[in-house]
């Protein structure tokens, strides 16, 4: 993934466990937030 900008907060709603490879894509997801920014992610159902 090759985000430029940084975010203060990546939310993610009911896709996590769909996900082929989740230690991967957080590890993206975390260099795409902001020093202290949160990660946060629920699955429904």
């Amino acid at each position: 993934m090759a985000l430029t900008e940084k975010f203060d907060l990546v939310v993610a709603s009911s896709v996590c466990s769909f996900l082929p490879d989740y230690n991967s894509t957080l590890r993206d997801l975390s260099s795409a937030l902001k020093p202290g920014g949160l990660f946060v992610q629920w699955e429904t159902g």
